[in-house]
């Protein structure tokens, strides 16, 4: 497989941050805040202590309403990489980026189309399909995200075809959370789509019920090539495992699992859990990648070995309760 010019990943959630309140969105608006600029200098630093090249992921929130994004997206594209994900509602932000970043720096930006928000504040959508021209002639590789929420499946179908009737790609993803009493995309373990729904939803986008696998087992590189890091700059080896693991501060002491480990989950409902698992790498070359090389150079570890990495990474005042996460995530056979 061909090097995608990076080897590591950070997914980063810098800020809540959003000017939309999507009905399905865990933050909802949250524009009355004020989001945190980026510590650039300091930041573009530490990245340079590592000796790593680094896909970076921005979600949020929404990264424009950040007040120095585009500086530190300029910043950061001299000698890394970075994806974006974003509603492309401040179309003059959106703009200065096009004109200032090196689309050849930028993996990808998936840009979410939130068409109920969009109808609700009368934004015209060809506002959004105006926007993702624009970015496509200027050589970004740019993909839809649709939330196939409850309320969207009956004109799901006919709002992928609009924009694909203008040349541009968007792609369904599973909702989740809960509608009406019930839990949608809860992993394998429950999700309260049809048969008919999921068919629907994976001709459009195979790709889409990969959070339906049971990742268990299986190894994944969180951790090891790739870390989650939130708004206060911790560092975890994914969302999924935030709560539990700590890996250290991005501006303080941190260390990467020396091994891939075995992932110790039975639900993953997060994409980006789910580009970092071996069987299921393919989602991105780079990752795919990413994943061959630390495999190669790190080798994969046991379950015990993973359960040592994990305990390591407790901070000291949770070691009493190790037996207890073990027993919860299942890593140690019975």
């Amino acid at each position: 497989m061909k090097s995608p010019g990076y080897d590591s990943h950070i997914f980063m959630n810098p800020s809540e941050v959003c000017n939309f309140d999507c009905l399905y969105c865990r933050q909802h608006t949250q524009d009355r805040l004020k989001a945190h600029p980026f510590e650039i200098e300091r930041f573009m630093q530490r990245l340079e202590q590592s000796e790593r090249t680094f896909l970076v992921t921005i979600s949020g929130g929404e990264p424009f309403m950040i007040p120095n994004f585009i500086e530190f997206a300029e910043e950061l594209t001299k000698t890394h990489y970075l994806r974006l994900d974003t509603n492309l509602s401040l179309t003059e932000k959106c703009r200065q980026f096009a004109q200032t970043i090196d689309p050849e720096r930028v993996v990808e930006i998936v840009f979410s189309t939130h068409i109920l928000e969009r109808e609700k504040r009368k934004i015209d959508i060809m506002e959004l399909v105006g926007l993702v021209k624009e970015f496509q002639a200027k050589g970004f590789k740019m993909v839809g995200n649709y939330v196939a929420h409850p309320l969207l499946l009956g004109r799901l179908e006919k709002d992928i075809g609009f924009f694909e009737s203008h040349g541009i790609k968007v792609l369904p993803n599973l909702f989740r959370g809960s509608y009406r009493g019930k839990i949608y995309s809860r992993g394998w373990v429950k999700t309260a789509y049809s048969r008919k729904e999921l068919e629907l939803i994976a001709s459009l986008n195979p790709l889409a019920l990969l959070p339906l696998q049971n990742p268990h087992g299986k190894p994944c590189q969180a951790g090891c090539a790739a870390f989650y890091m939130d708004e206060n700059y911790e560092i975890s080896p994914c969302l999924m495992l935030r709560r539990i693991i700590k890996i250290g501060k991005f501006f303080g002491e941190w260390g990467l699992f020396s091994k891939v480990i075995r992932c110790p989950r039975i639900v993953c409902t997060d994409q980006y859990n789910r580009t970092l698992c071996a069987s299921l790498s393919g989602l991105e070359e780079g990752l795919a990648y990413g994943q061959q090389k630390a495999i190669s150079a790190c080798g994969v570890a046991s379950e015990l070995q993973t359960v040592a990495m994990f305990m390591a990474a407790l901070p000291r005042s949770m070691k009493s309760i190790a037996k207890k996460i073990t027993r919860k995530f299942k890593i140690l056979k019975r």
